[in-house]
C-alpha cells in the first residue's frame, strides 16, 4: 500500500520540553519540565521525581516505535525525526 513512500517526517508525541512560549500570546510558559534535575543531568524535570523520568522515558520508548514503524516502509530512502523536546533521551537516544 505505501510502495511508493521514500521520504517520512515523524513527529511524535513529545514532552514539550522545548516550548519557551504560548503561540497565542507570545508570553512565556512554565512547564513542569522547566526545572533542573537532581537525577540524571540529561533530563531537566521538576524535582528529578520518578515519574516525571518516567513520562519521558515512556514517550521515548514510544518514540523509538513510531521510528521503527516508519522505517519498515519498502523503498524508503529519508526519514526526517523532529520533536519539540530538548532532552537527549527523545532526540539523540532515539535516533542513534
Amino acid at each position: 500500500e505505501f510502495n511508493d513512500v521514500t521520504h517520512v517526517l515523524v513527529d511524535p508525541s513529545c514532552s514539550g520540553s522545548g516550548l519557551a512560549a504560548d503561540s497565542a500570546t507570545g508570553s512565556a510558559l512554565a512547564s513542569e519540565y522547566d526545572q533542573p534535575s537532581v537525577n540524571s543531568g540529561t533530563l531537566a524535570v521538576v524535582g528529578g521525581g520518578a515519574s516525571d523520568s518516567h513520562k519521558v522515558s515512556n514517550l521515548a520508548k514510544a518514540q523509538v516505535e513510531i521510528l521503527l514503524h516508519a522505517m519498515r516502509l519498502p523503498n524508503l530512502q529519508v526519514v526526517a525525526y523532529s520533536t519539540c523536546s530538548v532532552f537527549r533521551e527523545e532526540n539523540e537516544d532515539v535516533v542513534l
